[in-house]
């Protein structure tokens, strides 16, 4: 960094911040979406339990394998 000007370390710094937001703001989008999603797919879950069990379907059903 010795060989930078002070524009080329201001530029640096600011790209290292908006890196770390940007990085941050996935990170918490992840997390909302699977916290948005999560119960919905419980309830998916549930409903395909109770079809399969009305059905009298027998052994696991394919989204207990994983």
């Amino acid at each position: 960094m010795r060989g930078e000007r002070p524009i080329e370390r201001l530029a640096s710094a600011l790209q290292d911040c908006l890196d770390e937001a940007a990085h941050k703001a996935a990170t918490e989008a992840a997390q909302d979406v699977k916290k948005e999603l999560t119960p919905r797919l419980d309830r998916q879950d549930a409903t395909l339990r109770l079809m399969w069990k009305q059905m009298k379907g027998k052994g696991k059903l394919p989204i207990d394998e994983e």
